[in-house]
């Protein structure tokens, strides 16, 4: 991801600071099913919360869509460590750091069960048992005509992360003399989702 060299021309032993970091986009796409046979007045929103990507910290990243609204969103954080790698290296020894993380994809799918319950006004003309109006159970009403009361809809969510970040001092011959990892958390911690007004 990134590179960092450090030369020592001085004449004395010198310790550097070897901390080097990047930019990088932890991103959520989400595609639906077919979501136009019903009407859902809310929002969801999504919070969804990254661990180990660097230093040890978490990066969230929460957004809201309308029902059956793909789309993408992406956030900028920092993989790697600023501070705590140093290094000693000798008059005329150079060394550099190499900066690595994973990059991962996690797929989430999301199943939204809609169930049609209560009842339904029908007018007769003419009247049956003295009465236009009639309230009838809507399961019925549906059975009688071969009908579902039920709809299911997918919400398929891609993540793409990048984790398990670490530094590594390598000599001029690519040798690796010392690794620092940033973080040893799993990369994802939580997927929350709810519904709101």
């Amino acid at each position: 991801m990134a590179t960092k060299k450090f030369v020592n021309s001085s004449s004395k032993k010198v310790t550097f600071d070897a901390g080097i970091s990047d930019q990088v986009t932890n991103t959520t796409e989400s595609n639906w099913s077919q979501t136009d046979t019903i009407d859902v007045g809310q929002k969801i929103t999504y919070d969804v919360s990254f661990l180990g990507a660097g230093g040890g910290g978490e990066t969230s990243m929460s957004y809201s869509h309308s029902w059956g609204q793909g789309g993408s969103e992406s956030k900028s954080i920092t993989v790697g460590s600023s501070s705590g790698v140093s290094v000693e290296l000798e008059p005329g020894e150079s060394i550099e750091a190499v900066l690595s993380a994973s990059r991962g994809v996690m797929k989430v799918r999301i199943v939204y069960m809609a169930h049609l319950t209560g009842s339904t006004a029908v007018n007769y003309n003419p009247t049956y048992k003295d009465h236009h109006f009639w309230s009838l159970p809507i399961t019925g009403v549906m059975s009688a005509a071969s009908l579902s009361t039920n709809r299911e809809f997918t919400e398929d969510i891609e993540i793409g992360y990048y984790s398990d970040a670490k530094v590594e001092l390598r000599n001029p011959q690519g040798q690796v003399k010392a690794t620092f990892l940033a973080a040893n958390k799993p990369a994802v911690e939580k997927v929350p989702i709810k519904t709101a007004v």
